[in-house]
């Protein structure tokens, strides 16, 4: 059974050990999920983490509904079964979002988030997507512009061009800030603090319920 549209769910996909658990993290203000110490892969299970707030919905300035945010770590996509797996899980939330944390210097791996939302939802609801993207200690700033120019011209083309798409440092306010400029990009809203974090109201002017 689904869950109610006041629940929000928004799956954090990526390769494995590239910081999806970190974003998390970061967003949320303590380590709630399993960070990686090096290379090999970190998270193997599903899992939801509520973003902490006040549990309230404005429009307009105006209390709506009751609503809570969650972010959801997944494995990589580079292991077996992760697609299938999330693509069963959501089937059992409402999936408003996506956000894809990549590495800038995984030329090869960037390609791999192509076709996975339209293997997780139905062509009538697709969830709006994001990219992060980390390790920028391992590319100099010609290299960051041709990775940026390679999924301009090859994923958010597969998705649609209101894709966001920024760099990801490893701190708590790069990760807020992050879906600050997705909100703003995507709903073409200037977010504003209407009695919770300004994070979380820029998440539902992301998700297009603060117009």
């Amino acid at each position: 059974m689904a869950h109610p549209k006041s629940e929000i769910f928004i799956i954090v996909m990526g390769t494995s050990a590239v910081g999806k658990s970190t974003f998390i993290n970061n967003v949320i203000g303590k380590p709630v999920a399993q960070v990686s110490p090096g290379v090999n892969p970190c998270t193997t299970d599903i899992q939801a983490y509520l973003v902490p707030r006040d549990n309230a919905i404005y429009r307009n300035g105006k209390l709506q509904e009751n609503c809570s945010v969650y972010l959801v770590d997944t494995p990589g996509i580079d292991v077996p079964k992760t697609t299938r797996r999330v693509k069963d899980y959501a089937k059992k939330v409402h999936v408003s979002g996506m956000v894809y944390v990549l590495s800038w210097s995984d030329r090869h791996k960037i390609g791999g988030c192509m076709d996975i939302r339209s293997k997780l939802t139905s062509s009538k609801d697709k969830p709006n997507v994001a990219f992060g993207f980390t390790s920028t200690d391992y590319c100099d700033e010609h290299q960051r512009r041709q990775r940026e120019q390679e999924v301009r011209d090859t994923c958010l083309q597969i998705f649609d061009s209101s894709a966001g798409m920024t760099t990801l440092l490893p701190d708590s306010q790069s990760a807020r800030s992050v879906m600050d400029y997705f909100a703003s990009g995507l709903a073409g809203t200037n977010p504003k603090t209407v009695g919770h974090t300004s994070f979380l109201t820029t998440v539902f002017g992301w998700l297009g319920w603060n117009s």
